[in-house]
């Protein structure tokens, strides 16, 4: 059985699976509402020049696993999962 969902997490949820199921536009709404969390959690020290890379890199993360979420998750917490799960973007070295 699946625990009741509330409001805010049911509305989260839906999300996460319009994303499984291809919707573009629920994903730009999860980025909307999880980019400060996610940045946080990439970037615990404070923006620097790889952090949007990362949160972008996290959020094509979520996509990806978006097909294997299961309903009666914690939406809010799997999405910070999935970027504590990221790797940090490898930054460029400058030419010399």
């Amino acid at each position: 059985m699946v625990p009741p969902i509330e409001p805010c997490a049911g509305a989260i949820t839906g999300l996460v699976l319009r994303c499984a199921e291809g919707n573009r536009a629920a994903l730009g709404t999860l980025f909307d509402l999880f980019y400060a969390p996610v940045l946080a959690t990439v970037a615990p020290q404070g923006p620097s020049e790889t952090t949007d890379g990362q949160v972008v890199e996290v959020f094509r993360e979520v996509w990806r696993r978006a097909p294997r979420f299961e309903v009666g998750q914690d939406p809010a917490t799997w999405i910070l999962a999935v970027a504590q799960g990221v790797r940090p973007a490898t930054p460029v070295p400058a030419a010399s």
